[in-house]
């Protein structure tokens, strides 16, 4: 596993808690 693919993922995984954040905010 490349490094970038784990900062690929960890990124992704801070993007959908963010966005299930907000969805909780505006919901």
């Amino acid at each position: 596993m490349h490094a970038g693919d784990a900062l690929i993922e960890v990124e992704k995984r801070l993007t959908s808690r963010d966005f299930l954040c907000r969805q909780k905010i505006v919901g």
